[in-house]
């Protein structure tokens, strides 16, 4: 991620991006995915909408976000609705690890994250993860029996690519 698209980025060549706020430059013909929550989020400033504005379409993966994005912006009303669902082969599912953990958590630590972390921790063991992801992240989950799914902020809509990642797992 954060990496630029190719320099060849022209013409007639359609691009789907999925998370634009992960690339430092965007094709001019692009469909984006739209993934991140609103209002609460940091990526929502005057150049991500100016992005969005400029998509040729936008997918969302959220009817409330679709929502409280077009009250404020006009053109959001466009944005359709694409839900995503994670499906993983058998080879990734947990059933079979060796659980050491009663919950995982992983993600980014804030304050609120971290008190939630810390209460729990008296009563159950909890693996942490922060900034692991990939393959790394699914040997590292399977080691639990159970995901904790905590919002970063206090009124966000449900994480439904943490959760769909989680429960493909059989977690």
């Amino acid at each position: 991620f954060s990496g630029s698209v190719p320099k060849k980025c022209s013409g007639d060549t359609l691009y789907f991006v999925l998370c634009p706020q992960a690339w430092k430059r965007l094709p001019r013909n692009r469909v984006v995915l739209q993934m991140e929550q609103y209002p609460n989020n940091m990526f929502f400033n005057f150049s991500w909408i100016a992005m969005l504005m400029s998509s040729l379409a936008i997918f969302d993966f959220s009817k409330r976000n679709i929502e409280l994005i077009s009250s404020k912006y006009a053109f959001y009303r466009k944005a359709l609705c694409l839900p995503v669902v994670i499906k993983f082969d058998s080879e990734r599912r947990s059933r079979g690890a060796e659980k050491e953990f009663d919950f995982v958590f992983f993600g980014a630590i804030n304050e609120r994250r971290k008190k939630v972390l810390d209460h729990l921790s008296a009563r159950f063991s909890i693996l942490r993860l922060t900034g692991v992801y990939g393959d790394a992240l699914y040997s590292e989950l399977a080691r639990a029996k159970a995901c904790i799914n905590i919002h970063y902020y206090d009124a966000v809509l449900l994480e439904t690519m943490r959760i769909s990642e989680v429960v493909a797992m059989g977690l």
